[in-house]
């Protein structure tokens, strides 16, 4: 219940209440923050271990498909495609599967499905890998989906793009600690015999060392997020208007926990100010997934859509086409002898690092470039992929996406610097849209956060399916193309809806909070 008199509980004075309660909000930070770092670390370890295989699965396939052993060329991107297929679909039972099991215990039955993935790995059979490529899109959308939540049940709208950041920047440091091991490994482990193209295919005791190493830690990973607190009393206080416009605290919990029931405003301009919340009986599954579906329908989250898809062609990019290009390209090492295998080790470290980089600029240091605004941080961050776009169709093979080929690009002769400088700014921008989208979804949609990211991941893995089907037969520069394109749509998409938020935020204040007995007067 929210008591609307809860300044003059007792007898206090209004003000020493207020400065109480922001001591105790002070108090609560602290303990919320340490909750998002432990969902970081959680995170950490299972895409330390998803992230490096993403790099390396299309080459691993590959390697295998040329031996003759389980597997066709080209599966890998296959394998993605599905992944992301199943995980368009699941993003619609993600938020009622995790109001059944709980936030924590539904990104417990998440991570157990990266694990069951990585281990297929150990004894590679298509139809296996199909399968667990099916499954793991179901995990993906539980996972994600739970991570907002579990986010919002942390932050308020004032450390949400702190917490956004600081999340981001622990979650995805892991694609550089991956590439490091990919280094160590290939550096060390003995390259196939024959010579040639064999040198830079990946031996079969490298595959089982790697991805054995990978399905532990999944499972470690897994281990943290099941140690993650979850109160079922009340978690953040959140700052809130009533609709008398005074002030009052509404706790954001489990949904497991608490019963809540959406309030909807038929006007679009009160939904995009907030959240209303009424507290009743548990809301059914489908319930849930019906709001999913009204939510997706709003105006500001039609806006919404557009950069939420090109986010999705990003990341089939960067995680992994991009690095199968620079793999695939053979001069790296005739002209300049570095083995490809090496280079795509390399890549995944200054990709971990732009991730981090970025993170920890609009995460950490939150306070000090909160000013700049999501918009120009999300522009800014455009700016940079573009640049990269133009690196990768300057200074790779247009060919080099689907075979490996001694083809130069434009500029002649490959150059690894630039390469590195290209993977760096696509992961880098890549984090601008992905840190602003989190903050942006956590203060405005802070008890429908399982829909709003429910929606966010649905459109994000949809393009990202449609990216890696069209991989298996379209060259480099028509990547660039559509990449180019994308980018135009999505961060005009973004620019309206970041509009439409704040002329909302104006026009409504926050959010608007509702009880039966406030109905029952």
């Amino acid at each position: 219940m929210v008591d609307d008199n809860s300044d003059e509980i007792e007898g206090h004075p209004l003000n020493q209440s207020h400065n109480r309660r922001e001591c105790s909000d002070l108090l609560s930070c602290t303990e919320q923050t340490r909750n998002v770092l432990q969902l970081g670390i959680g995170f950490f370890f299972i895409f330390l271990a998803l992230n490096s295989q993403g790099f390396i699965e299309e080459a691993v396939l590959d390697s295998f498909a040329r031996k003759g052993i389980g597997v066709k060329f080209h599966d890998g991107y296959t394998s993605l495609a599905i992944i992301y297929a199943s995980f368009t679909i699941h993003n619609f039972v993600a938020a009622p599967i995790i109001a059944w099991l709980g936030v924590r215990w539904a990104l417990v039955f998440a991570g157990l499905t990266y694990a069951i993935f990585q281990a297929g790995f150990l004894f590679v059979n298509r139809w296996y890998l199909f399968s667990s490529s099916t499954l793991l899109g179901l995990g993906a959308a539980v996972i994600w989906t739970a991570q907002g939540k579990y986010l919002a049940m942390n932050s308020t709208e004032e450390t949400a793009g702190r917490h956004s950041g600081l999340f981001w920047a622990l979650s995805q440091l892991c694609q550089s600690c991956g590439g490091i091991f990919l280094l160590v490994v290939f550096l060390l482990m003995p390259s196939p015999p024959g010579g040639g193209e064999q040198e830079t295919s990946i031996s079969v005791p490298t595959v089982r060392l790697i991805y054995g190493t990978f399905t532990a830690l999944s499972v470690l990973g897994t281990v943290i997020l099941a140690l993650l607190p979850v109160s079922t009393a009340t978690t953040p206080a959140r700052q809130t208007n009533t609709v008398d416009g005074t002030s009052s605290a509404a706790a954001v919990r489990d949904p497991s926990t608490v019963s809540t029931e959406l309030a909807h405003s038929t006007d679009e301009g009160a939904e995009g100010s907030g959240e209303a919340m009424a507290v009743a009986e548990q809301p059914s599954h489908l319930a849930i997934l019906s709001s999913t579906v009204q939510l997706m329908g709003t105006r500001r989250m039609v806006f919404f859509s557009l950069p939420f898809m090109y986010t999705g062609i990003s990341q089939s990019f960067w995680s992994s086409i991009y690095p199968t290009t620079v793999a695939n390209t053979e001069m790296f090492q005739l002209n300049q002898g570095v083995n490809p295998k090496l280079l795509l080790a390399l890549t995944a470290i200054v990709q971990g690092v732009g991730q981090a980089t970025s993170g920890f600029i609009f995460g950490i240091l939150d306070s000090r470039t909160r000013h700049f605004g999501r918009t120009k941080i999300v522009s800014f961050g455009a700016a940079l992929q573009l640049c990269s776009f133009l690196l990768a169709y300057l200074n790779l093979p247009a060919h080099a996406p689907l075979e490996k080929t001694f083809e130069h690009g434009i500029l002649n002769s490959p150059s690894i610097t630039l390469a590195l400088i290209g993977g760096f700014l696509l992961s880098f921008g890549d984090a601008c849209w992905n840190t602003q989208i989190f903050a942006t979804l956590i203060a405005k949609y802070p008890i429908r956060a399982s829909q709003a990211f429910a929606v966010f991941k649905f459109f994000q893995s949809l393009l990202c399916c449609a990216a890696f089907f069209y991989a298996t037969s379209i060259s480099l520069p028509w990547h660039v193309l559509i990449l180019a394109i994308g980018l135009f749509v999505g961060l005009i998409g973004f620019l309206l809806a970041e509009r439409m938020v704040r002329q909302n935020d104006d026009d409504f204040g926050n959010v608007v909070i509702q009880t039966h007995f406030e109905d029952g007067n």
